[in-house]
Formats: C-alpha cells, structure tokens, sequence
C-alpha cells in the first residue's frame, strides 16, 4: 500500500491511514478497515500469502447485501467490483471473510482473514472521530485461525529440530510495509526460530492426533506503534507411509544418539553434489560416497528420493559406496537426479545412517536447433520503407545455456539478396534497401540458425524464406514514341471509321496498375476522330476537307487503373493531304478592255486572272484561249 498523510488512531484499535482508508485492528475480532468512500476498483485489502494458495470469499461469515458489490480475485486482493453507498448499508461495518487453503499440498493447510469494513461520511450510521491512542494500549482482538497439517513418522514422533512450517508465509501481504514477528506462548515442544519459522526443540511423540499452538504476532509499521495480536495454530498430525521419507529411521537415529545407545553409520557430509555429462552411456562413475568408519561394516543402497526414473539410472556398489551409471543419461529428460544413500549396518540391520546424492546432469550440445517450420513465405509491397521488418522466424534448441543460445544469419546474401538482412539475435528480416518489382519480384533467401555451443560441435539448421515483392503504382504509362505524325487523305471515307493510326503506351506495373485507358483530351476539332480506349486505335468520324483544315494536333492521354491512378500525354499531328477537288476559278466572268489599232505585235493588252483552291501542283494553272476570234492576229 501507498501511505499518505498523517496516521489517525482510535482508542481501541490501531488506524493506518492509506489515501482515504484506515487500517485497524479491533475487538471485533476481525481486521478493521476504513474508509471515507468506495468506488468501483478500490482494493479494500491484499489478502494474499506466500505460497501456492486458493483464496475463497465465505458467503456465510461475510455481510449478504454487499456480496454483489465485492469481487475477490484470484491472487488474494479483496476488490470493489461495484459502487456502495454509505446510504444503503444495512450494516456499517460490514463484515467479509476470506479463507485460504493451500492447492498443492494435500491434506491442505487452511487459514481465515476476517475482515471489518467501515465507511465514513454524508449519511452514514456512523462517523468515526479519529484521536491519538495511547501508547500503553496493547490490540489482542483480531485473531487469525490457522490449520497446519503435519507428518509424523511411523511412531508418531518428530526429531528435534525438525522444521514444521514458516510461519510467515500466513502474513496477509497487505501488511508487506510492516515487519512481522511471531511468538509463542511457553512450550516446551516447540519454538520460533529464525526467518520466523516453527520448529521442534527436543524429541517428541504425540499421542493424540491434533495439537493447539498459541502465541502472538508483534507488528511493527513505519511511524507508527508497534502492535501485538493473537494468533491460535492448530496442528493436524498425519503418519507417513512413504518410504522416500524414512523419518522414522531419522528419528530413532537421533534418539538414540541422544540416549547414548548404539551409533549408526555416519557419512563425513549431510550432502553430496555431484556433475555428469549427458548422452553418457552405463558404467561412468559418479563418485563413492563411504562412511568415516572404513572397518566397519555395511552395505549401501540408493534410493531415488523425488522422481522414480532416476532409480533406473543410477546404481551403487554395495562395499564400497561407489555410484555408477547403468542407462544413457538426458538432461532434457531429468535435469537433476535426488537420491537418498543408506550405510546400513551388517550386523545390526535396523541400524543405519544417511546422506543425501544430488546429481546435475550438465548439458552437451547434442541438439541442432530447429525452426518452427522449414520453409517460410510473405508478400510485401515494393513502397515498404527501408529498415521495415519483413518477417521473424524462430527456432529453438533442446539444450541448455550457450548451446541453446541461437544466432540467426543469411546464407546467401549477395546479389538480388542484398536488399535484406537478418538480426542475428531475435531473427527478424529486415530491408536493407529499397525494393522494385519491376526489377526483382522474388527473392529466395536461406536462414541458418547455428548454437553458441564449442566451435568444434556447434549446430546448426536451415530455412528457407520466399519473398515475394507485390507491385506498388509507382510507374506511369510510357508512349513508344515521343509524339506522332500521320497523312490522312482528304478523300478518306469515313462511314467505316476507316483507321488513322494506332496509339501504344506500356506501364512497368503488374495488374490493374498497368491496365491503360486511352482518351482524346484535346485538338480535337469537332470530334473528328475517336481513339479506342483498350487498344489505342485512333480512327476518322467525319470527311476531312484540305481547303476548311489541313491539319489536326491532338493530345493523347494514356491513364493506368491503378489507385491513384498515373498518366502520361502524347501529341498526334495529323496531315490532311490534298486531294485535286477543286477547279480553277477566274475572278470575274468577263474581262474587257480597249486597245488602239496601231499597237504593235506582242502588245499586251490585258491581264486575266484566275485562282484553285487546291495546293501543290492541283493548284498550278496553265491559260489558253479556248475559241480565238478570226481575224485575230
């Protein structure tokens, strides 16, 4: 919890103010918590313990008509899941109950956190005035139950010193900023030992199958008081039939060492820890493991204390202690092997001593990493930004350590391939530089993964990863030519649409970004020609006629469908060729003149004029005198 502000106390119980929320305890028996409102989402408090736990909200112990507005979640926080005002209570406080029992452990332990809300406020029943409390005071109300079940041996016992549970781990975590420490009250049995765990003082066999425990928890908060309440323990006693176990062995051992009787084998340490390779065959030492007394003696036997298949690869020389393989060893199939070695005495057989074996089984790299698949494929656009991230692959080794360690790379990363590369530690492909379908559409790249393992046997696997680039309207329509000419005859006929020329732009695209629509977009003097939108077929509508217009200028445009859509324009010069469909025409229909008698020969006497409307040679003109008068000289 987050403290602020100054901390306010009641005269019967301890107050911490948390924003709005004082937290209490009081002789309600339950943990008081105050507040002065409760929207939605206030966690009233951490509930939570140490441990593997299931946490249950008791609907019987806990006030009825604020159940739908209180929601427990799984990891233990008591939650507002709807608002609640002061007005409505019925009961203020209001009372919740939260149990707790242990999931993994079977019989379950099982603990209770009774809790007392109070609101303050407009409208409330109540409205607490807080004041300082008195120093001497001391806070036995709230009380935490507590169920605890235990193993005893054979013989109902435990051995002195025998570790029966951490009494910690039953502190709510809503008390994490206070320091706790627990106490019982005058036992001979049993005692509070470091890191507050409970443990047995002497050598002790119980008659009756449960045990009460009583003692007091002190709480010591930040800037405030340090606090005493009570807690009670119940222990529930269950005899032991596994014979991983052998606390009845341990126990008589320890007893009779106690009582001066006869000593069992004693091993020079508690534990041994030995390291082997993997992928070893039978018949490699572990080590020998012998008790101090050499002339005494005993045999030994090995016995798996966690997981049953170790049993089955392990063996130990009876004489002399030696531990051998007998099977292939894999780290990935049992990392660590626990055994339990017994020194049994040869003349007394009920007379024996122990130690403990554990065996790591190092790793060697005999996993070649694999991929997640072996071949990969994706479409990316030709537009993607250099140092965008293409694709991902991921591959996995078995081992452990540096030879699981991958590092990722391009076996073929030169030509085509160069636009890519590959981020040796997560194995992301990214570009490198840009990428242009109308250059290269596929590109074929082979991943490696290789180990960190020792240079001399480093794995290794490959992928393949297809790329393919998909096109991108980047390209606009080009023209086979710059601009065009074409003649066209004036006497063309145009009621077929006769063909004038044909028009061809191409487009480096792929798809609908290369498909191209022709279109007249200008010079087109009343519409005399038509262009064929697909094929670019330029055609005539209406007769042409030299001596109205000789020639056209029209501009072609060529447009892809790709989105946005690209074009480009051309220019069409279309020559009308003259055709002589004109005749000659004088100025006027009659020419007259005057002329005196006495003009010499090869006077001229006057000048007629005449005109074509035709060009070129259909407009030379050559005169004649069609029917001379007679006489003429």
């Amino acid at each position: 919890m987050e403290l602020r502000g100054r901390p306010c106390f009641y005269t019967t119980a301890l107050r911490l103010l948390v924003t709005s929320l004082c937290l209490i305890f009081s002789r309600s028996l339950a943990l008081d918590l105050h507040f002065n409102s409760l929207p939605k989402g206030t966690i009233l408090f951490d509930a939570s313990l140490q441990g593997d736990w299931k946490y249950h909200l008791d609907k019987l112990k806990s006030s009825f008509s604020v159940l739908r507005h209180v929601d427990l979640t799984a990891d233990g926080k008591v939650v507002i899941a709807l608002p609640i005002d002061c007005r409505e209570l019925k009961t203020n406080p209001f009372k919740l109950s939260v149990s707790a029992h242990t999931d993994s452990i079977s019989p379950s332990n099982f603990t209770v956190i009774p809790l007392s809300v109070h609101l303050h406020g407009q409208g409330c029943l109540f409205d607490h005035k807080c004041r300082e409390i008195p120093s001497s005071m001391t806070f036995d109300a709230f009380q935490q139950k507590i169920l605890l079940h235990t193993w005893l041996n054979q013989d109902s016992c435990l051995t002195s010193e025998e570790p029966i549970a951490k009494l910690s781990d039953f502190i709510p975590r809503g008390l994490d900023s206070c320091k706790c420490s627990h106490r019982i009250d005058s036992d001979d049995v049993f005692y509070v030992g470091e890191e507050n765990e409970l443990r047995t003082s002497q050598f002790v066999c119980f008659e009756r199958s449960q045990m009460h425990i009583t003692g007091n928890v002190s709480v010591s908060c930040i800037s405030r008081k340090t606090i005493l309440y009570p807690f009670s323990l119940t222990l529930m006693f269950k005899k032991s039939t596994l014979p991983e176990l052998h606390l009845y062995q341990k126990a008589h051992r320890r007893h009779k060492r106690q009582t001066g009787s006869f000593m069992p084998p004693d091993f020079p340490q508690n534990l041994y820890v030995a390291h082997i390779n993997e992928e070893q065959g039978a018949g490699v030492v572990v080590g020998t493991y012998a008790i101090i007394d050499k002339n005494r003696d005993v045999s030994y036997s090995l016995v798996a204390s966690r997981d049953g298949r170790s049993q089955s690869l392990f063996t130990i020389d009876a004489t002399s202690g030696q531990v051998t393989t007998i099977d292939n060893l894999d780290r990935e199939g049992i990392t660590v092997h626990y055994f339990v070695i017994y020194a049994t005495d040869a003349v007394n057989t009920r007379v024996n001593g122990q130690t403990a074996l554990t065996i790591y089984v190092d790793d060697v790299n005999d996993h070649a990493p694999e991929f997640e698949r072996q071949s990969y494929a994706r479409e990316v656009s030709e537009s993607v930004l250099v140092g965008a991230t293409i694709l991902t692959v991921r591959a996995s080794d078995g081992d452990t350590g540096p030879n699981a360690d991958i590092e990722y790379s391009i076996v073929n990363p030169s030509g085509d391939n160069e636009v890519f590369r590959i981020d040796s530690r997560t194995g992301s492909i990214m570009t490198r530089a840009t990428l242009d379908r109308e250059k290269t559409q596929f590109y074929t790249l082979e991943i490696q993964a290789a180990d960190k393992g020792p240079v001399t046997n480093r794995q290794k696997a490959n992928a393949i990863v297809e790329i393919t680039v998909t096109d991108e309207n980047d390209n606009y329509p080009q023209f086979e030519k710059s601009s065009y000419t074409v003649d066209v005859s004036e006497d063309l006929d145009p009621s077929g649409r006769p063909l004038v020329a044909v028009i061809k732009a191409t487009d480096g695209d792929a798809g609908d970004n290369s498909a191209i629509r022709y279109s007249i977009t200008g010079g087109n003097s009343q519409n005399a020609f038509n262009i064929d939108t697909i094929s670019g077929q330029l055609s005539l509508l209406i007769p042409l006629d030299y001596e109205l217009t000789s020639s056209y200028r029209l501009r072609i445009r060529a447009q892809d469908s790709g989105s946005p859509p690209k074009s480009n324009s051309t220019t069409v010069l279309v020559r009308v060729i003259d055709v002589n469909d004109n005749e000659p025409r004088f100025l006027t229909h009659i020419f007259q003149e005057a002329v005196l008698e006495n003009v010499p020969t090869g006077f001229t006497v006057m000048r007629v004029q005449a005109y074509d409307a035709d060009s070129g040679s259909n407009a030379a003109l050559l005169y004649s005198i069609i029917n001379p008068p007679s006489g003429l000289p």
